[in-house]
């Protein structure tokens, strides 16, 4: 007798990108390890009597979004769930549900991570009134202050930036606070949206965006993201990944073999920082240190040495490794392995080229050689961070 697939239930907006990723990584769990019936609530397959009657298998939920029916449902039913919220721990009704959910601290530690590199030395933080924008701004404010550095936090934090009325309220309530910033500087905007806020407010007030400050924002909402002027960089949230998890961790507990147990969290990492215009600056001092960056981003796919970059630069080595030294704390060998790590991080991420492709595309040859320079930059082999950041 042919075995059904488990009925799993998805109760969660779909209209932004990231909830749409989380469908496409529930989906490729069940190519992989399914088969999963997917009955999806936004597209009308399934409904909240459904739980109640005993037609689904489990539920993937995002708590902070269901209607009073469907945590009423739940709280009786006693499903297996999982919840895509960040409140699983808090919520009386998810108290022994496992929760997957962004690593908020890790998105702020890669925007400083990601700023210090580019060379910023004074740094900005614009954040809403929620939990999850207090833990990017905790991250983004640890990791710069272990480089030794602080953050300005701006004191104007909006409810939320949905919406058009009140735009006007919004940028001019951080305008001040833009303005009086030291130049150059690094930003983050805790959202896309919020980015787009700092935008406005930016021009109103005459600060250049990127050359008087760099900007980034959170969630890579395309649509968004490509519509200003100038485009703006941002950090995206992997729901693919989220969502295979979420799979994975409902499929165990589903065939029984995860009982219920106090709530735990599982923190999904962002995925690398997709530069646009709005971040695309180098914010060093040194003239020489600045051009030999810029000559070592601009050759990445060829196999430059620290040779070239001195005869581009037309200063001795000994004089560049002291200015790279003083002013990033590494050398000129340093910074090209850097570089090519972090765009080779890019194209394993955001193409399905072959590792020996990838190796010629940074200019390191072959996939043994790119192998050898990422997992000595990172701990990691290229295949398996291909795998962990792009589940199924």
């Amino acid at each position: 007798m042919t075995k059904l697939p488990l009925r799993l239930a998805l109760f969660f907006s779909t209209e932004s990108s990231y909830w749409r990723d989380v469908i496409q990584g529930v989906a490729a769990y069940s190519v992989a390890r399914g088969p999963l019936r997917i009955l999806v609530e936004g597209y009308g397959d399934v409904r909240v009597s459904d739980i109640r009657e005993g037609a689904i298998d489990g539920v993937i939920v995002n708590l902070n979004y269901a209607s009073p029916e469907v945590r009423s449902a739940l709280a009786v039913a006693r499903l297996p769930t999982v919840d895509l919220s960040r409140s699983v721990s808090n919520d009386p009704v998810g108290a022994y549900w496992t929760g997957v959910m962004p690593d908020d601290v890790g998105v702020g530690r890669a925007a400083a991570g990601y700023l210090l590199a580019r060379g910023f030395r004074r740094f900005g933080f614009c954040g809403i009134e929620a939990a999850f924008s207090d833990l990017r701004r905790d991250g983004f404010c640890q990791a710069l202050a272990e480089a030794g550095f602080t953050c300005d936090v701006c004191p104007v934090r909006a409810s939320a930036d949905t919406g058009v009325l009140g735009q006007d309220e919004r940028v001019d309530a951080i305008a001040p606070w833009i303005a009086g910033l030291p130049r150059p500087s690094g930003v983050l905007a805790v959202t896309d949206v919020r980015g787009r806020i700092v935008l406005i407010a930016s021009e109103r007030v005459g600060v250049r965006v990127p050359e008087d400050m760099s900007l980034l924002g959170v969630d890579d909402d395309q649509v968004l993201c490509l519509t200003q002027e100038p485009p703006l960089s941002s950090i995206p949230l992997d729901g693919r990944a989220a969502g295979y998890e979420a799979a994975r961790l409902l499929h165990q507990q589903a065939q029984g073999r995860d009982s219920l147990v106090p709530a735990r969290r599982v923190l999904i990492p962002p995925l690398p920082v997709v530069t646009r215009r709005s971040s695309d600056v180098l914010a060093v001092q040194d003239a020489e240190v600045a051009i030999a960056m810029r000559f070592i981003r601009d050759n990445v796919a060829e196999a430059i040495g620290v040779d070239d970059v001195v005869a581009a630069v037309a200063v001795s080595m000994r004089t560049l490794q002291l200015h790279f030294r003083t002013e990033l704390g590494r050398t000129v060998q340093q910074e090209i392995w850097r570089v090519k790590v972090d765009h080779a991080k890019r194209l394993l991420v955001e193409t399905d080229l072959q590792m020996s492709a990838i190796a010629r595309m940074c200019g390191l040859g072959s996939a043994s050689r790119l192998s050898v320079v990422c997992h000595r930059q990172t701990g990691h082999q290229p295949t398996s961070f291909r795998r962990q950041f792009r589940m199924g």
